[in-house]
């Protein structure tokens, strides 16, 4: 595990996600009167960046920008 700090200035690196999905899901009246539901679609369209906190311009490398997405992922972000 690398030290997950910029490789050019050394400052931290942020991990940005922004995720906007869409579901669509039939709701419906069972004769025994309680309430079913099943999904029947579902999209996501999402992003993830990971970026130097002083400067966006710094270059990361993929096998940092993959470890540090890890991480936030096993942190549930």
């Amino acid at each position: 595990m690398s030290d997950l700090k910029c490789p050019i200035c050394g400052e931290n690196l942020i991990y940005h996600r922004i995720d906007d999905g869409e579901s669509k899901v039939i709701i419906r009246k069972e004769p025994d009167g309680t309430f079913s539901s099943e999904e029947i679609g579902s999209d996501s369209n999402g992003s993830t960046r990971v970026y130097c906190s002083a400067d966006e311009s710094h270059e990361i490398p993929i096998d940092l920008w993959d470890e540090v997405v890890l991480i936030a992922e096993d942190f549930g972000y």
